[in-house]
């Protein structure tokens, strides 16, 4: 009878250190899903600039899409967030893409040309009133991108020297859910 005993603590000892060992390997898998969410997938960024005003304005928290670069091609209309850098530190800013790599782009007469026409987009935007380094017919490169805000005429974007073309590197993602207020970012329509 004794041994019957020692057999059944044994076995509620190994129970025991099993279940321990499946509680931790699970916490660590559940810490690495985190960590592979938050790098790789989506992370939140806050609007901190009106370029995109009135679609997504400063305070605004959008989830950003990391992953989906990775498989599929970045978008004209798309709405991205770009990593600016700035000798004291590196921010985010919210851009809509317009120019893809390989194209002639010009702002003549306020309104975008590609490739020689003009470009007809499904928002109404207002006439811009400056073409800035556009003002010419200006080749994309390779990897770049020539990116608007939806605020024409009060916004920092690729017309500027000090934003000019983004390159794919710098770009982080596409903005895809507003959290708050709630709304998918492709499916904004305040204009």
């Amino acid at each position: 009878m004794a041994r019957d005993i020692n057999l059944n603590e044994r076995r509620i000892q190994k129970k025991t250190v099993f279940s321990i060992i499946i509680f931790l390997l699970e916490a660590l898998l559940v810490v690495l899903l985190a960590y592979a969410i938050t790098q790789y997938g989506f992370v939140k960024v806050e609007i901190s600039d009106e370029n995109m005003k009135p679609t997504l304005g400063i305070g605004d928290e959008v989830i950003v899409d990391k992953l989906s670069y990775k498989v599929m091609s970045i978008k004209r209309s798309d709405v991205i967030i770009v990593s600016e850098k700035s000798s004291d530190h590196t921010y985010y800013t919210s851009l809509r893409v317009i120019g893809m790599p390989g194209e002639k782009v010009w702002i003549r007469d306020g309104y975008v040309y590609i490739n020689g026409k003009k470009i007809k987009e499904e928002l109404k935007f207002e006439k811009m009133n400056s073409g800035g380094d556009f003002a010419e017919e200006v080749e994309l490169g390779k990897n770049e991108y020539f990116l608007l805000g939806d605020n024409r005429n009060n916004c920092l974007d690729s017309r500027d020297g000090t934003v000019g073309l983004v390159k794919e590197e710098d770009i982080i993602g596409k903005a895809f859910i507003r959290r708050k207020p709630f709304a998918f970012v492709n499916s904004i329509d305040k204009f």
